[in-house]
């Protein structure tokens, strides 16, 4: 209502920014560890998954990925909701949280956030290695 047809688009770059580099960091992540998990186990890293595997691989790269965009989500929030500490700019709205909430507020909320990334992306994982290898067969 305030800001018309642009207020949709408000954050959308930073929200572009944030997924970038969380799918980047969350595929990379499982397959590293999928992969090296099979070649532990006598696979070839490229083998079908176990189900086990494929959870455990999902659920880490779910919390690993979160680690590095959380801060950027933080912000994000902040400006699409208009919670931006009297700024007008990025920079601003930065420089005044931090001055305000102190640095623990970029991190506010992470620890259940990595508690709710480990099944739910162990789930999404399994259930996505199963369909793959099941549309080989």
């Amino acid at each position: 209502q305030r800001e018309g047809f642009r207020g949709l688009a408000c954050g959308i770059s930073l929200t572009a920014c944030r997924d970038a580099t969380f799918r980047g960091t969350y595929f990379a992540t499982f397959e590293v560890i999928a992969r090296a998990w099979n070649q532990v186990e006598g696979r070839d890293p490229q083998a079908k998954r176990p189900w086990h595997v494929s959870i455990v691989s999902g659920g880490l790269a779910g919390v690993l990925a979160w680690l590095p965009v959380y801060p950027l989500d933080v912000i994000k929030t902040h400006w699409q909701t208009g919670h931006r500490f009297n700024a007008t700019t990025l920079p601003g709205l930065l420089r005044n949280g931090l001055a305000t909430q102190g640095t623990r507020w970029l991190t506010r909320g992470l620890g259940m956030t990595l508690l709710r990334a480990f099944p739910l992306n162990a789930i999404v994982f399994t259930v996505y290695e199963s369909l793959r290898t099941s549309r080989r067969n």
